[in-house]
């Protein structure tokens, strides 16, 4: 009778594995048919762009001073940037916001510039890796003890774009306002 009763659970085991790998085939194949960015209409009002009545050097200096004084690590490769601001929200956490910053040449207008930023912020948790040692002796194996010491290490746990117009908003009247002030050649 031990014997059947085995028989019966271990078939059960199987009948809800065998589910249970259907179940995940499923859902695989419904995630694979969704489109990925549906909301993706391209309208020529998105924040990701401002015109500004000024040559593309001039304003990628402003756009340069506006991150540098917000605290941005920013690097500069002919008129495009890549800027990086490191925070803490919590113990084991940290967010960093990245901004990729273009100066085009608007030649429709000429003298304007199409400013492009697109900002997104990676989020990194704090991973605790444990440390074990092994020994290896000829004859007798490998041992492999637990010590008391771990390693820490940053992990990226996802990605967040920023899509709030006041943002970018801010952003732009700061370029603005540095252009203005501390820029633009002056007036004759």
């Amino acid at each position: 009778m031990n014997v059947n009763r085995c028989g019966r659970w271990r078939g059960l085991a199987l009948l809800l594995a065998g589910l249970g790998g259907c179940a995940a085939t499923d859902h695989a194949h419904t995630v694979e048919d969704q489109p990925v960015f549906p909301q993706e209409a391209f309208n020529i009002d998105s924040p990701h762009g401002r015109d500004f009545a000024a040559d593309p050097k001039g304003i990628c200096e402003a756009s340069r001073q506006a991150l540098l004084s917000q605290g941005y690590v920013v690097s500069v490769e002919n008129l495009t940037l890549n800027a990086r601001k490191f925070s803490q929200p919590g113990h084991g956490l940290e967010v960093d916001l990245h901004l990729a910053v273009d100066c085009s040449e608007n030649f429709a207008h000429p003298g304007h510039t199409e400013l492009y930023v697109t900002a997104w912020e990676d989020h990194l948790a704090t991973k605790r890796n444990a440390n074990a040692a092994s020994l290896g002796v000829g004859a007798l194996g490998a041992i492999s003890l637990p010590v008391n010491a771990a390693e820490d290490a940053l992990v990226k746990v996802g990605v967040k774009m920023v899509k709030e117009p006041a943002f970018y908003e801010r952003f732009y009247a700061l370029v603005e306002s540095i252009y203005t002030t501390r820029v633009r050649p002056p007036q004759p």
